[in-house]
């Protein structure tokens, strides 16, 4: 049984699988986007991948937020047909948001806010400008307190994963990052490393064979539901 660490002390890097250790788990699709944490059953935050966007360059998130009659907003998704990333500024945005919203709750007022604890300069003054800025870095990464793991289709290009690692380790200061094959993660929850997945999604399905857990990217196969739909419109 792994060892309890104290609060202020990160676990070593060969620890963060370990069942105490509160990893986030992010599975986005051009439909919806899921998160929760490692370990329950089912994410405790489905949120939907489409957005409101307004004149005025304003974004909305949430099901209440884009279901809300508005004259001027206009409904869009940061991803493409083929299920990768169009637009990751939003994209960003939206996993963040999914992860915030609902999972990480609003931290304890620091002693810089309430007044205790302050430290003073040799004159006797308190020094408030360092503590601040200390604390906006602190607001502005929520997410530095957890390990991520994040799925991804089967065909995710090498520069689409570097921008998620980008993204996860530079903007959100996650301490340890995993990019995890849809395909594998599905087989995984079935209990078989060896299988055939197939994956019927928003925008296309995919058939994914893996063998020993390695995914076998030869036989790897995309389909776009657009074309389909052409058929029958």
């Amino acid at each position: 049984m792994a060892s309890t660490l104290p609060p202020t002390q990160p676990p070593a890097k060969d620890e963060y699988g370990g069942d105490e250790i509160s990893a986030l788990i992010l599975d986005s699709g051009s439909y919806s986007t899921r998160a929760g944490f490692a370990g329950e059953d089912t994410p405790k935050s489905v949120v939907p991948t489409h957005y409101g966007q307004l004149p005025d360059g304003q974004k909305l998130f949430g099901e209440n937020a884009i279901h809300v009659p508005r004259g001027d907003m206009e409904i869009r998704n940061p991803y493409g047909s083929d299920g990768l990333v169009e637009d990751w500024e939003t994209a960003s945005r939206l996993w963040e948001y999914s992860m915030t919203s609902r999972l990480t709750g609003a931290r304890q007022t620091p002693a810089i806010r309430n007044g205790l604890n302050d430290e003073k300069d040799e004159n006797g003054d308190v020094q408030m400008d360092e503590g601040l800025e200390k604390l906006e870095d602190a607001q502005e990464k929520v997410l530095a307190e957890y390990p991520l793991l994040m799925s991804e289709p089967g065909w995710n290009p090498d520069k689409t994963r570097e921008k998620s690692i980008e993204v996860a380790m530079e903007e959100w200061g996650v301490p340890a990052f995993f990019l995890a094959k849809t395909g594998q993660l599905a087989a995984y929850a079935n209990g078989k490393a060896t299988a055939l997945v197939v994956d019927v999604g928003h925008n296309n399905t995919s058939v994914t064979a893996l063998w020993e857990g390695m995914v076998l990217k030869k036989s790897e196969y995309l389909f776009l539901l657009l074309a389909f739909a052409h058929l029958f419109t």
